[in-house]
């Protein structure tokens, strides 16, 4: 993304965010100010840096530690779930019998 996008994305997500303020039941909405904050943070960068750059995720410090943040938690997750199978496969079946 090139600045002018970013802008006119910050621009519309301090939009989203000054209407849901105004609504109670989207005021307490997380994922609002989450998404503005991380636009604002995009914008901050693209400011900093050199004339002309160009926003990209692969690049981003912060969008790479997330990643790598959740892609550790899913194989821990994975990995639990493959442990408690392998603990049930070794279970006896103890339900009831009917005859």
């Amino acid at each position: 993304m090139n600045a002018a996008a970013v802008a006119r994305a910050l621009e519309d997500a301090r939009f989203d965010a000054r209407q849901a303020s105004r609504h109670e039941d989207l005021a307490a909405d997380e994922r609002r100010r989450a998404e503005l904050a991380e636009w604002e943070r995009i914008d901050r960068l693209l400011v900093a840096a050199a004339p002309g750059t160009v926003y990209d995720p692969d690049t981003d410090d912060v969008v790479q530690t997330e990643l790598a943040t959740e892609a550790a938690a899913a194989a821990e997750w994975e990995a639990a779930v493959r442990e408690a199978q392998r603990i049930a496969a070794r279970w006896p079946d103890t339900s009831p019998r009917w005859p």
